[in-house]
């Protein structure tokens, strides 16, 4: 991608021919944010205490919530990306540093099968070594009388900060609202046998493109297409990885198309008549059931209306 200086980004990597244009902000949002997932899965990856922890996902997950959270709070407060990126990074860091260190002290259930300490201690520890840094940031986002540089302070001065500035903020703390949604549907950590490793193949494939989709406003089907998303895996348990890839790239393929063509509609009714498949079928058995010849494609032509 090209670091334009105009107002305004055309995106042309994965969606040329079809006319998204994104604040330069928001771009560079996206892309900090697309990295800090990445990162943060790959150091959970290598991370040798999380891979004995039976407890994992669990762990991922709130760990990823959390620097959300912190890239969202930090770009509130300071307006800038660069700042906010670095404020996850070190929390991303802390994070995992705590939880090895509070499990190598020992700290067990009676059993001895799992860690008793709560993981929201990581949580508080990260936020005290990050939100709480950014008074340094803008000496208007703290509680100067107190002096107090607890979370709490600083989530209620960002709260403030949201009425005193421009279109280009306003649709930057916008589109931050929308990024947990995304990156929690997108790597579908419920599955029962998806990696940290394949999680970290999908979003280094799609999740770029899907963050998009989801902050490109009317001109995609954002909320309706991650529902769809959060129908299919509800309803086919069962799918394999490949399936999956194939899947989010026959939706990006479908959604250049709709929108190329100008007709992006609702996916609701697929969502409905995805429901009525048999809950634990492979998308294999759920295609000789339907008699489709390519499962993903004909799936996410179900949900655009296309003509199968």
């Amino acid at each position: 991608m090209n670091d334009s200086t105009d107002a305004h980004i055309v995106l042309k990597d994965s969606f040329a021919g079809s006319g998204e244009t994104l604040t330069k902000t928001r771009h560079e949002l996206i892309k900090r944010y697309e990295g800090i997932v990445y990162d943060y899965l790959a150091i959970m990856n290598s991370s040798e205490t999380l891979k004995t922890m039976d407890c994992q996902k669990y762990i991922v997950q709130l760990g990823l919530s959390a620097m959300t959270h912190i890239y969202k709070l930090a770009f509130c407060t300071t307006k800038n990306v660069s700042t906010s990126a670095d404020h996850c990074q070190k929390g991303i860091y802390c994070f995992i540093e705590y939880i090895e260190q509070t499990y190598k002290l020992g700290y067990t259930n009676p059993n001895g099968t799992a860690p008793s300490f709560d993981f929201m201690d990581a949580v508080v520890f990260i936020y005290d070594k990050t939100i709480a840094e950014l008074r340094n940031c803008d000496a208007k986002s703290v509680d100067e009388q107190s002096g107090s540089s607890s979370a709490f302070t600083n989530i209620l001065s960002v709260s403030q900060s949201h009425q005193a500035h421009g279109n280009d903020f306003a649709e930057c703390t916008a589109a931050l609202e929308r990024f947990g949604r995304v990156v929690v549907v997108l790597l579908w950590s419920s599955h029962h046998k998806f990696t940290l490793e394949d999680q970290m193949n999908i979003a280094d494939a799609h999740l770029m493109d899907f963050l998009i989709y989801a902050v490109d406003g009317p001109r995609t089907p954002s909320n309706d297409l991650f529902l769809f998303l959060e129908t299919v895996q509800e309803t086919i348990t069962k799918m394999e990885k490949q399936e999956y890839m194939d899947l989010l790239l026959a939706l990006k393929k479908q959604i250049k198309k709709q929108v190329k063509h100008g007709n992006i509609g609702s996916v609701l009714p697929a969502c409905l008549y995805v429901k009525t498949f048999s809950s634990g079928l492979t998308l294999k058995e759920i295609s000789e059931q339907e008699k489709w010849k390519r499962g993903a494609d004909e799936l996410v032509k179900l949900a655009f209306h296309c003509t199968m």
